[in-house]
């Protein structure tokens, strides 16, 4: 019989409508990331080619308990008059997977639907490995990455009580604010969520800050604007580089793919603060770090397994419930 070849297709629009549970994800992502290292997975660093008007990466990667192989391309374009202004940027990523024991592809989809919950659920699994218990969270952002975060931290922090959110356009915010009630009304938690203009009026009472913010945001805390134990995450922008450097302690998902699009955080000789652990070596010996009264620094760098595993699920369920073209390709 022939083996079936047909590719499923998921657009953007049927990836919005596919219920998933933050928990779910979680643990997706956290087995993708134990995986990391391992014998039979692979995960190379980023591919990245950079002109002036535009900049585009690409991961490929293995994952050996899936026996799946992911490709995640992005691309980034500003406008020659323009380079600078949101208005004038588009961005487009997709990724593919496919079925290692066969060759034959498994979906295609918009990359950009994995990374809004695989990022998220990375950034609460740093804080968490990183041994913060948080009673106040800053959310800089309001794109999607910034609108997505609370229901990834409210599943791994029961100690959260108060969620402010800063970015630079009202909408995003509101929709931000609206997924975090709708979360902790499904966590049975009661939850004090508040916009702020400029995030330094709270940030000095917050435990926990997630920069997930543009390149054009105007919302931006320094090293003097965040209490001393607070545990900063970085997925965007948001957060000034002396952050980075003055904290006792440096945290990553991958210290290759740091070095290649953390280079916003080097110090003025080029240089990036030593890394005192990866969130996958933490995770596979189970060990929490200790909270400390200093501020430790964690650096989210998407890792194309934590897409794949996330890949999978949107695919998966997708088709379970109802979503999804087949389309041939030969």
């Amino acid at each position: 019989m022939k083996q079936r070849t047909n590719l499923t297709v998921l657009s953007r629009s049927e990836l919005a409508q596919i219920k998933i549970s933050p928990e779910s994800v979680l643990e997706s992502v956290k087995s993708a990331l134990i995986e990391l290292d391992q014998p039979g997975t692979l995960c190379p660093g980023k591919i990245k080619v950079e002109v002036p008007e535009s900049v585009s990466y690409s991961m490929v990667g293995r994952s050996r308990s899936s026996n799946s192989v992911g490709f995640k391309t992005s691309y980034t374009h500003w406008s020659k008059t323009h380079q600078q202004s949101a208005r004038d940027r588009s961005y487009y990523t997709t990724l593919t997977l496919y079925d290692d024991s066969s060759g034959y592809p498994i979906a295609l989809l918009d990359g950009a639907a994995a990374g809004t919950l695989r990022t998220p659920a990375v950034s609460a699994l740093l804080a968490q490995y990183a041994g913060a218990i948080p009673q106040s969270a800053l959310i800089i952002g309001s794109g999607t990455q910034g609108q997505n975060a609370a229901p990834f931290l409210l599943e791994t922090f029961e100690t959260l009580n108060t969620i402010y959110l800063a970015g630079s356009h009202s909408v995003g915010l509101e929709k931000g604010a609206k997924i975090a009630s709708t979360a902790a009304v499904k966590l049975g938690r009661k939850i004090r969520i508040k916009i702020v203009d400029d995030p330094t009026t709270v940030s000095s009472n917050c435990d926990l800050i997630i920069g997930a913010a543009g390149p054009e945001t105007r919302c931006t805390v320094t090293a003097s604007d965040i209490p001393r134990h607070a545990t900063v995450v970085v997925v965007g922008y948001g957060i000034a580089p002396d952050i980075c450097h003055q904290a006792s302690r440096v945290i990553t998902t991958s210290i290759e793919q740091m070095n290649v699009t953390g280079r916003d955080y080097a110090d003025t000789d080029g240089r990036l603060p030593n890394v005192h652990a990866e969130l996958s070596d933490l995770l596979r010996k189970g060990r929490k770090l200790p909270r400390i009264d200093e501020t430790t620094f964690c650096y989210n760098s998407g890792l194309v397994l934590t897409d794949i595993a996330v890949g999978q699920i949107l695919a998966k369920e997708g088709l379970k419930q109802g979503f999804g073209t087949e389309i041939s390709l030969w």
